[in-house]
This record gives C-alpha cells, structure tokens and sequence, in this order.
C-alpha cells in the first residue's frame, strides 16, 4: 500500500483532505524506513570494516611470522652430478661453497596450528 499511494497520480493524491494526510501519512512512513535502511546500512558497513581490519591484521602478523621462520636456512644442499646432496657438517659446507658448487638454502615453514595437537606433534593429512 505505502508504494501505490505514494505513486498516486498528483491530482488524485491532492484531490481531498483525506488523500492528502492518506499520502503524507505513507510519506513519513517512507522517510522512516529510508532512516532505518539508512542506520542498519551504517551498522553493516562499520562490521564490514571492522572485519577486513581483523582480516588485514591477521594475514600480516602471519605473514609476519612466514617471514620470521624464513629467515634462517633450516638446511644447506649442494648440486652435483645432476643430483641435490646433503652436507656432511659444516666443513663439508664451506669446502663445498669455496669450491663453487651450487648451493641452495633449504628452509622450513611454521606447522599450521590445526595440524599441531596437544604434545606439539605434527598431524599429517
């Protein structure tokens, strides 16, 4: 009823005393669910935001922490013979990268936490 009165032909919605408050009457209506759309849009867009903060903050601590774990090589491997091989100890490392081998750096990455139980052990799968 609000939208058909409120799209009364002008003549109609002014012809009486009684259109007119009928017409006015729907018009405050209308003004009134424009406000609450209004303020529950408000609401929506402040959680919004507050959630992609939330998010934001979340991926860059992790990220964070991806960046932390990496920055030390878990382990050394050299190439040879078509191969990646294992370092024996440290000499064996040194000698090696003196020597010109192709070297690379091996790193690790943080378990994911729903993978890790309750004695720290890692659940694979």
């Amino acid at each position: 009823m609000l939208f058909g009165v409120l799209r009364m032909p002008l003549e109609m919605a002014m012809s009486t005393e009684l259109s007119r408050m009928q017409f006015h009457g729907r018009a405050r209506e209308a003004a009134d669910r424009i406000e609450e759309l209004q303020a529950a849009n408000a609401q929506l867009r402040a959680q919004l935001s507050a959630q992609v903060k939330e998010t934001a903050d979340s991926l860059h601590d992790d990220a964070v922490k991806l960046k932390e774990a990496a920055v030390e090589p878990a382990a050394h491997q050299f190439h040879e013979d078509g191969k990646w091989h294992n370092f024996q100890n440290d000499d064996h490392y040194r000698n090696t990268v003196a020597a010109g081998y192709q070297v690379r750096a091996l790193y690790t990455h943080p378990a994911d936490a729903d993978a890790v139980d309750a004695n720290n052990t890692v659940n694979e799968g």
